[in-house]
């Protein structure tokens, strides 16, 4: 499961990518509140490998309320083990997302299940910034291609109502 956050307005991106076989993919669709693990990670910055669940600290908390959409995910799925990985863009300090690695049965995290998922989620870091400057330069170069016709309009309108001779002096002093 991978969400995308924006950092500078902190929002993500819902429904998260997701892959696999999921028991309520449609809760996924809401948005993230304030009181989930997925904020509390973000607030502490760290990639974490959980093998059990249901002893960690955060991942354990129960949610005070019985509402099965709030319910949280890790119950709600049967999660036993997770990694959990936070994106970031390596030329800055920018969180672009999260990234949940997770096992219906106790998995053990070994230095090279590590090495893998942490290649993996800087690889998803650099995409998801390569396509966020795509995005940015796209609409840019659109934003400037308006102007310019804007710019082009303004230039016909102003030389279509010179006279002849208000055109011969502008161009004198060109």
């Amino acid at each position: 499961t991978l969400y995308q956050y924006w950092q500078n307005v902190e929002r993500f991106e819902t429904p998260p990518v997701m892959e696999g076989i999921f028991q309520d993919s449609a809760s996924m669709n809401s948005a993230i509140q304030s009181d989930t693990i997925i904020w509390e990670i973000i607030r502490q910055g760290n990639n974490r490998y959980v093998t059990d669940t249901s002893t960690d600290p955060i991942l354990a908390n129960p949610k005070s309320d019985d509402d099965p959409v709030r319910k949280r995910f890790i119950e709600r799925e049967g999660i036993k083990s997770t990694a959990i990985l936070v994106l970031n863009a390596r030329e800055s300090s920018e969180i672009v997302g999260l990234m949940f690695i997770n096992y219906r049965t106790v998995h053990e995290f070994s230095i090279d299940d590590q090495r893998i998922f942490e290649s993996l989620a800087s690889s998803a870091a650099v995409a998801i910034k390569t396509a966020r400057l795509y995005t940015q330069v796209r609409e840019d170069l659109e934003r400037r291609k308006k102007e310019q016709k804007v710019i082009r309009e303004i230039d016909c309108t102003i030389l279509s109502g010179l006279l002849l001779s208000d055109l011969q002096s502008v161009l004198n002093l060109i």
